[in-house]
């Protein structure tokens, strides 16, 4: 429907909406609220404005009641004045009066008098009643700006009775501006009324004594005393600068533009990149406007002090927008980083495992509606903000597309990017997922452009001045006009552009012109550098807020702060660099006890306190900022925290505390698993421990990192136990004590000297029998548990591993409890009880705690063998590609996985896959796998399939050699096993030996295989009855206790062995392998590798040539089907 364009809604005041004829219609309640917050806030999510409007109403009821509340508007109205699906906005031809007042650049122009929907009362909303305080509060100040502009203008004009009438009106809405009582004694004063300007100086006395408590400052003074001597008064301030100035037109950006075009259709990252004032940022915003919804971010000076700086502002940018719904668990782990989104009353929260999960998920929701994300002054971003955002953005180019990541904008100062980052932008280019957009200078025909569209007279004359005098950058161009401006020169001769080349001259000349408090908010925000506030300046400064927020409106009026931030960075460059070295360091303790009280960031305290002149008050912060970045997973932010602290308190002398302050970076490397960090940090600690308790430590922390290396560091770790414990001699703490023992334990553990373990385990329990730390006491159970684990007495491992396990857990210690998961899962699986320690890894690769570790590593990699184990093949090949990814990413020896995969492709038939596999393991072994014999093994097994026998021999004598000594009795059992194949008639001797090691060694498979092989090898010899009780047998223990890698030989065998004995049933075991063979082929075996399990295998080949021999149908078809470009027989590269 076509509005008439002559709807009006008056806002200010009594509420009245006329049609366009001039009839007035009934406006209130939520409807008058509906448009009037739509005309303030503009367009606005449906669900932020049912939120809103019902509170108390869930969503989907509180949506209901918007559409309900929108169709009876239209009802009552007969037109549609809120418009749009969502957002919803108002109608383009409804006038609103705040709307045109707040969106006029006229300075001067009158606010109606009138409350803001005066009389309308929101009490049963809060959130509403909020907003509709500080629109009130926000067109009162309004009415006090334009009031005093006006009278600055009169005054200006010499027009000082008109100018002394606005004072007072302003006066009368803000009593306690001083300077309005200034303005207003010297309007008094020049009007010759010096009595009654000094009247008017007590009167301000008055009034600040019994409002706030306070005296006047001392610039109000030094007037009083001025008009008591008779003086000459100073000017009023400056007048505002002209709209044109304030934001001038973009010129001369057309090169830079058309690159950003095509990087748009290309759906690239854009990289604008410039010098500082080479207008970046306007020209990423200008462009991004002219595309859609824009959301704006940004980095700021400081931000890459503390982790997560920048993260922090820019989510509380992105839930203000409202289109972010976040579960319960999101807003939990958010809230160690925006504390308000904790429940109320709750105390402060460490970061947990789900943080970047949170974070991703709110920035995900977000970009929901968003055209394009503009990232300003990226080089500020702090590197946990770099990481997260890279993450997200880099796996989903082309950008832009329908529910994918929006465009986005980078802007930063050219070659100020860190290295990293840079080198990441870089590599963009190059693979075509990003466009580098440089922005140069202005020349001297895109000056005279500018000067034209700013009506400065003669431009073409002026422009190479111009140019001459600023070199072409904007933003001095820019100041350049700004105070030829307020020297009233802007339309002068060509002299007047005599002016300072540089932003640091313009700015100290602009400061001379400001009040002293405007001067002392200036240089204080200057120290802030990020995220002020009025609130918080005045709390640095001890002054009252209102001066505060007048002195903020001059600074505003003379485009030093723009909002919460400055105008630019260069101009807060040029007021911190203003400021003498006194005052700096006065405002930086000011800002650091204003921080301490505003829940500031203990990295950023640390920074004021010590360019304040306090570092004994830095040094411990620094240890607060280090453990809060630990507990963030930000080890490297950490570390450097740490060594800060550790040198400031050995310039203050506290080398104890120094010493302390370098064996948590030591505990945070370790938990955080810096391998390239431990042994310098190790080798600091023992050249920096003076004390004997100091050194006992640095010899158990030498101990430790020793464990963790390669078995041959055993005796290294015993030796640097042992010192520490003479170090100790009879005294020392007793924790430190217990401490070296359960290293020394650990230690002749580690080297075999299983005996010696046990004869040092009652010591190590007496060490601990005293200590009432329930940490000592879990650290004692999973010592204990681990030695055990190492002697092979599972049970007893499994119940110290459990209570330790329970400790940790309960202490929320996340390190040592996942490192007790995977001991525990070790223990399980000696056991035997694959379900559970499956359960226990796969519960333990959930867990954060170990992401990006070796531990995952390690977990994945048993967990494929588990799988294995389980002859759940596709879901081993996916486990142990993952644990070869991540090995290859750790640096770790390929020989272990190999191995695995090895084994793995055995088992699948793949022989090119196992021999490819072994060949790897066997040319990259890891030192800490006692196992490194199997490879030879499986090779052999390859050569035997392949009628190599030669070449099988010798790679079985080199696997004999290889596991003689070990205690791997499974593999040695099944190399007799496979060296019995190669001896036919001569077989049953090796079978015989093989099975005494499967019932010595307690290896229920081995044993079932070993039956298979007896049975085989006397019907070989021609005795089918003698062969029948064996396969009988390993046919009835496939149900618990099946051959590991091959599963269907023993039905297999047992129905040879009943063919040669002519029994009518001989089918039976036959059938039962080939129903076994068609329930693994859809869920347990990849696709691709469907082909070689059936013909490649070689008991499953012989299992189908029987069938055919004797007729049986396949349950399966006989050719499986491989995937479209997958070749059989070979596994998938990663």
């Amino acid at each position: 429907m076509t509005l008439s364009p002559a709807w009006e809604l008056s806002v200010i005041g009594e509420a009245r909406l006329v049609t366009p004829d001039g009839r007035r219609l009934p406006c209130a309640g939520r409807a008058l609220l509906l448009m009037a917050y739509l005309a303030v806030e503009g367009p606005t999510p449906r669900t932020r404005l049912a939120g809103t409007l019902w509170p108390d109403r869930l969503e989907a009821a509180a949506r209901n009641n918007l559409v309900q509340l929108l169709r009876r508007m239209t009802g009552a109205h007969g037109e549609t004045l809120v418009v749009g699906q969502d957002p919803l906005a108002l109608s383009s031809e409804l006038r609103v009066d705040v709307q045109r007042l707040l969106a006029s650049g006229d300075p001067e122009l009158p606010v109606p008098d009138g409350e803001f929907l005066a009389g309308v009362e929101v009490e049963d909303t809060p959130d509403l009643a909020d907003w509709l305080t500080v629109q009130r509060e926000r067109l009162a100040a309004l009415r006090v700006r334009r009031l005093a502009a006006q009278a600055g203008r009169q005054e200006r004009e010499g027009d000082f009775a008109a100018a002394l009438t606005a004072t007072r009106q302003w006066l009368a809405l803000s009593p306690v501006s001083e300077e309005a009582h200034r303005q207003l004694m010297r309007l008094h004063y020049l009007l010759g009324e010096r009595d009654a300007a000094l009247a008017a100086y007590h009167a301000c006395t008055r009034v600040l004594h019994d409002t706030l408590r306070t005296e006047p400052l001392a610039e109000t003074r030094e007037l009083a005393e001025l008009i008591a001597r008779g003086r000459p008064a100073p000017a009023s301030p400056a007048p505002p600068t002209p709209p044109a100035l304030a934001r001038p037109a973009l010129v001369g950006r057309q090169r830079e533009w058309a690159q950003m075009e095509e990087g748009w259709r290309s759906g690239q990252l854009i990289v604008v990149s410039g010098d500082p004032g080479a207008g970046k940022s306007r020209l990423a915003h200008d462009f991004a406007a002219s595309k859609g919804e824009v959301l704006a971010l940004e980095g700021r000076p400081g931000d890459r002090l503390v982790p997560f700086s920048t993260t922090v502002r820019n989510l509380r940018r992105i839930l203000a927008r409202g289109t972010v719904t976040l579960p319960e668990w999101a807003r939990h782990s958010l809230s160690w980083l925006l504390p308000e989104l904790a429940p109320p009353g709750e105390a402060r929260r460490e970061a947990d495992a789900r943080l970047n999960d949170a974070i991703e998920l709110t920035w995900v929701q977000g970009l929901r509606g968003v055209d394009v994300c503009v990232f300003d002054d990226f080089q500020y971003v702090d590197d946990a903000t770099l990481e997260a955002g890279f993450t997200l953005v880099e796996a989903v180019f082309p950008l832009g597309r329908s529910g994918g990541i929006p465009h986005c904008i980078a802007v930063h100062r050219r070659d100020q990017l860190p290295p990293a980052m840079r080198e990441v932008h870089e590599g963009m280019v190059r693979a075509g997922h990003a466009v580098w957009v440089e922005v140069g200078a202005l020349g001297e025909a895109d000056l005279g452009t500018l000067l034209g569209q700013l009506g400065v007279p003669d431009p073409d004359r002026r422009a190479p001045q111009l140019l001459r005098r600023t070199g072409g950058n904007p933003l001095l161009v820019l100041e350049t006009l700004r105070d030829l401006d307020r020297n009233g020169s802007l339309d002068g001769a060509e002299a007047s552009l005599t002016v300072p080349q540089k932003v640091e001259h313009l700015v100290a000349q602009r400061l001379e012109r400001v009040s002293k408090t405007s001067l002392q908010v200036a240089r204080a925000a200057g120290i802030l550098e990020q995220d002020f506030s009025p609130e918080l300046v005045a709390d640095v400064l001890g002054a009252p807020l209102l001066e505060v927020m007048d002195a903020w409106q001059e600074l505003e009026d003379a485009h030093l702060l723009r909002g919460d931030r400055f105008e630019h960075d260069l101009i807060l460059e040029a007021v911190r660099a203003g400021a003498s070295a006194t005052v700096r360091r006065l405002l930086h303790r000011g800002a650091a006890r204003a921080l301490e009280r505003h829940g500031g960031a203990p990295a950023r305290l640390a920074r004021h306190w010590q360019e304040g002149g306090h570092p004994d008050q830095a040094a411990p912060l620094l240890v607060r900022a280090a453990r809060e970045a630990f507990a963030a997973a930000r080890p490297v932010e950490a570390l450097d925290f740490c060594g800060q602290a550790a040198r400031l308190f050995e310039d203050l002398g506290e080398l104890e505390a120094a010493f302390d302050a370098r064996a948590a970076a030591l505990d945070g490397a370790w938990r955080h698993e810096l391998p390239g960090q431990l042994e310098p940090l190790v080798t600091r600690l023992l050249g920096d421990a003076r004390t004997p308790e100091q050194q006992a430590r640095a010899h158990l922390a030498q101990a430790t990192w020793l464990l963790s290396q390669h078995q041959d560091r055993g005796q290294e770790a015993e030796a640097a136990a042992e010192r520490g414990l003479a170090l100790l001699g009879e005294g020392g703490t007793p924790a430190l004590r217990a401490a070296l023992l359960r290293e020394l334990l650990l230690a002749r553990a580690r080297q075999g000297r299983g005996r010696e373990a046990q004869d040092l385990m009652p010591q190590v329990e007496a060490a601990h029998a005293p200590l009432g730390d329930s940490r000592d006491v879990a650290a004692l159970d999973a010592a204990m548990g681990d030695v055990l684990l190492s002697l092979g007495q599972y049970g007893a491992a499994r119940g110290r591993l459990e209570c330790a396990l329970t400790a940790y857990g309960a202490a929320g210690d996340r390190y040592h409890a996942a490192r007790l998961a995977h001991a525990l899962a070790l223990a399980e699986e000696g056991l035997g009880h694959w379900e559970r320690a499956v359960a226990l890894r796969a519960e333990l690769d959930e867990a954060s705690a170990v992401s990006s570790s070796s531990l995952r590593y390690w977990n994945t990699l048993r967990l494929g063998t588990l799988y294995l184990h389980a002859r759940q093949y596709a879901r081993a090949l996916h486990w142990l590609r993952q644990a070869e990814a991540l090995g290859h990413e750790l640096g770790e020896a390929a020989g272990l996985v190999q191995r695995a995969l090895a084994e793995l492709s055995w088992a699948l038939g793949d022989l090119d896959g196992c021999e490819r596999a072994a060949e790897v393991a066997l040319a990259a072994p890891d030192g800490r796998d006692v196992g490194q014999g199997v490879p030879w093994l499986l090779r052999g097994l390859v050569c035997v399939r392949r009628g190599h026998q030669a070449e099988a021999r010798a790679a079985f004598e080199r696997a004999q050699d290889a596991l003689a000594g070990t205690a791997l009795s499974y593999s040695q059992g099944r190399l007799l096993l496979a060296r019995a194949e190669l001896e036919g008639g001569g077989a049953l001797p090796l079978v015989e030996e093989a099975r005494r090691f499967a019932e010595s060694g307690g290896h229920a498979a081995l044993l079932t295989d070993a039956l298979a092989a007896r049975a085989e090898a006397l019907l070989r010899l021609g005795c089918p009855s003698e062969a029948l009780a064996d396969s009988t047998l390993a046919v009835e223990r496939l149900a618990g206790h099946p051959p590991r890698e091959d599963h269907a030989r023993p039905w297999l065998v047992h129905h040879e062995v009943l063919t040669a004995l002519g029994c009518p049933d001989a089918d039976v075991p036959l059938r039962q392998a080939l129903g076994w063979l068609a329930a693994m082929l859809p869920e347990h075996v990849p696709e691709h590798l469907r082909p070689a399990f059936l013909h490649q295998h070689a008991t499953h080949r012989a299992v189908l040539e029987a069938a055919e021999r004797t007729g049986l149908a396949l349950p399966f078809p006989a050719a499986p089907g491989v995937l479209a470009g997958d070749a059989p027989g070979a596994l998938p590269a990663v």
